[in-house]
Parts: structure tokens; sequence; C-alpha cells
């Protein structure tokens, strides 16, 4: 997918629109991982110079494929915002990182049952998401988030979220996997990218986020406009407080590419 709206050379942006968007199970559906059903929004979005910011708790290794692939040159959000990849190929580390998270998770591990990414390793993660083996080695490629399998009563979550408060880390839910992060999430990411459209000609930048799951609130609540993704049983996932807020008339790929076209296109009309 070619999509020269995304250049770093030319940030100013069409109506001043600013996309950002998770991947899994929002532009890219959840069991196959294909955003096909998005192609025309994506058009759209290309032929419009509206920028398409990537945002996911996927690792650096793992969106960089993916931008090449959909033709984007825009700021990568990797790691729920732990880090940032700008299109100078400067690399911004935001969050705690890994050694550290690991190291924090280590003792906890006699009270609570839960699988690291680090302990899965490849086949472990492949196991779990259905990703390749080489896919799942990229996912494994983290510098400062460390998802977990949580093998134990969701009841005892608060409880493992207060211990790990007491070093400095949050847990947050992913679609999959709980994500233990430093105090860091994909909403200061957004309005670190903002700030750089900004400071290169766009000082009337509207945001539009999508997203699906509960490490997307933070990131659905900085933007302007917030359109969640829902489930596949059409139901929205998360629910929180947005002056502006819709939710795509369907799940994956297919309800991402409704969602952006109803809302950009009718404005762009």
């Amino acid at each position: 997918m070619n999509s020269s709206s995304s250049s770093p050379a030319s940030p100013q942006t069409r109506n001043r629109w600013l996309v950002f968007t998770d991947l899994d199970a929002c532009l890219l559906n959840e069991h196959d991982y294909s955003w096909q059903g998005a192609r025309s929004a994506l058009q759209f979005l290309a032929e419009t110079n509206i920028p398409l910011v990537l945002a996911s708790s996927k690792t650096l290794a793992e969106m960089q494929p993916l931008a090449t692939e959909l033709g984007i040159a825009t700021p990568l959000i990797c790691e729920n915002g732990g880090a940032v990849l700008w299109p100078d190929g400067r690399c911004q580390t935001l969050g705690t990182s890994r050694d550290k998270i690991l190291e924090v998770l280590a003792p906890l591990a006699a009270s609570y049952r839960f699988r690291t990414f680090d302990q899965l390793q490849a086949a472990g993660i492949a196991s779990l998401t259905g990703l390749t083996l080489e896919q799942a080695r990229l996912a494994n490629q983290r510098m400062a988030t460390e998802p977990l399998q949580w093998d134990d009563a969701l009841e005892n979550i608060p409880a493992f979220t207060a211990a790990v408060a007491e070093s400095g880390l949050t847990v947050t839910k992913g679609g999959r996997f709980w994500h233990v992060a430093g105090d860091n999430n994909k909403a200061e990411g957004l309005r670190q990218v903002r700030d750089w459209y900004r400071q290169r000609g766009d000082s009337d930048i509207v945001t539009v986020a999508l997203g699906d799951s509960p490490n997307d609130i933070e990131m659905l609540k900085a933007a302007d406009v917030a359109i969640v993704i829902p489930g596949g049983d059409g139901q929205a996932k998360i629910d929180f407080a947005h002056a502006c807020q819709h939710v795509a008339p369907r799940t994956g790929s297919e309800g991402w590419g409704a969602a952006v076209l109803q809302v950009l296109g009718a404005a762009a009309d």
C-alpha cells in the first residue's frame, strides 16, 4: 500500500487531521492480522495527505515491516508509548527499560502465576498468538515493556498491580496480554508526535485516535476525536468519557476502514 501522505518531508496535513491507530483487532484483524478490509480508507488517507501514525504494544521490530508494507514513513509509537521511532531514524525511549521491569517481576513470581514474554520465548509466544516463529521472535525484541500471560485468578490483578506500582511500574490490559511498563502510555506518544508536526508547520492539528482495548483508553482520551473499534460481538470492550466519540460499525480492519471514511471522509467533503 503506497501512502505518499506520510512522507516526513511534507508534514502539512489536509484539514490538519492527524490519525493515530492501534493495530491488533483494530487496523489489523484479530485472527489473521490482515489490513485489507481497510484498503479503501488507507487509500483515502494517502490521497488526501492525512498522516497515519501507528501506535501499538508491538515492538519496533514488528512495526517497521508493517510500516514498510503500508508505505508510511511517519513516526512509530512502539510498546504502548515506551519508545518512539522518528523518521530520521532516531529512537527515543520514553519508558523504563525491559531489564528493570524483569528485575521487578522476578520476585513476584513466587506469589502470582504468570508467564512473561522473556520466559515464553518465541515458541511460547507463537503458541499463544498464532504468530509464526519469526514473528514471535520480533515480538520478543522489547525495549521498554514486558507483556505477560496471566495464569492466576483475575481477582488477584489489583494486588499484583499494587505490588508492581511500588517500583514505579504500571499494569495495563491489552487485547491478549497484560503489559507491565513504566509511567508511559500511548497518550504520551500521541502528544510527542502531535507536537513534532506542530513544529513543522501545522499549528492547529486535529487528532483522531482509533483503538479497541484498555491500553488504548489514554490515547483515545487525549485525541480530539476518539473512534472505538468493537469486538467480534459488535460491542465495545472499553468505556470512557469523551466529548467526540464514535464506535465503528464492525470489528477489525473493515470496521476501521468504515469508521475512518465516515468520520474523516464526511469532514473532508
